[in-house]
């Protein structure tokens, strides 16, 4: 497969996006100070990357999983 290096829409070399979903907890103190945070589920992320530019979806998430981070 070949690299995508733009967004194949606007031609915007900007890079892409995917959001994602954590759940977690945070801690205080009874006199109100933080008192640490803890994650508390997996990371969810959205099915499509998306373009930081145009935000039209580029590819599967999974699909950069493979092609660009599994290296």
């Amino acid at each position: 497969m070949k690299k995508i290096t733009k967004c194949p829409y606007c031609g915007s070399s900007d890079g892409l996006y995917n959001d994602f979903n954590v759940s977690g907890r945070s801690f205080y103190k009874f006199n109100g100070k933080e008192d640490g945070e803890d994650i508390t589920s997996l990371y969810r992320h959205n099915k499509y990357m998306v373009c930081v530019n145009c935000r039209k979806r580029i590819m599967t998430y999974e699909e950069f999983l493979k092609n660009y981070i599994g290296e």
